[in-house]
């Protein structure tokens, strides 16, 4: 299991069975209440975007026959309790095998993993102080990506929704 906190909301990842099961949970401390429940398999740690209503995760894709990957992935945060819906979507993000080291760089939010820190440095995600730039890092394998490209795919989320929402009122009055 793993936390972060953004303002009044708490965001929990947890997982069993080696990461083959998971969910990523959002808790409003204000409300005392849960704001979200999904299925995040593979979720090492999450952390909910300041500004955005999305949930960043970093995942550890390892299972019998797969080669064993990470993935960053966005998921909307639309307030779902559904803790069996898989609704997490892959962000493109450069990839590079270096060391990471948190002091160095500025940051204005971050979610650890499990551990905080190895010979490699810590697992986490990082959003910087620029509000565009975001890094994940995991035993040496470091990834960037903006948060320009978490807004283009909750955008065409969004649009999917709206989509579906029009053709099933459109049934309805048929």
């Amino acid at each position: 299991m793993a936390a972060s906190h953004t303002g009044q909301y708490v965001v929990f990842c947890m997982s069993v069975a080696s990461g083959q099961g998971g969910i990523v949970a959002v808790w409003n401390a204000r409300r005392r209440r849960w704001e979200h429940v999904s299925e995040a398999n593979y979720v090492a740690c999450a952390m909910l975007i300041s500004d955005t209503p999305a949930i960043l995760s970093l995942h550890y894709i390892a299972c019998w026959g797969v080669p064993g990957h990470h993935s960053l992935c966005m998921t909307p945060l639309n307030r779902t309790l559904n803790g069996s819906a898989e609704i997490s979507l892959p962000v493109r993000a450069s990839y590079s095998k270096k060391g990471f080291d948190p002091k160095r760089a500025n940051i204005k939010q971050a979610a650890y993993g499990d551990y905080s820190e190895n010979n490699h440095g810590p697992l986490g995600i990082f959003l910087l102080e620029d509000d565009r730039t975001i890094l994940a890092h995991d035993c040496g394998n470091f990834y960037q990506a903006s948060i320009d490209e978490v807004r283009k795919i909750l955008e065409s989320v969004t649009q999917l929704a709206e989509q579906g929402a029009a053709a099933n009122a459109g049934k309805a009055r048929d």
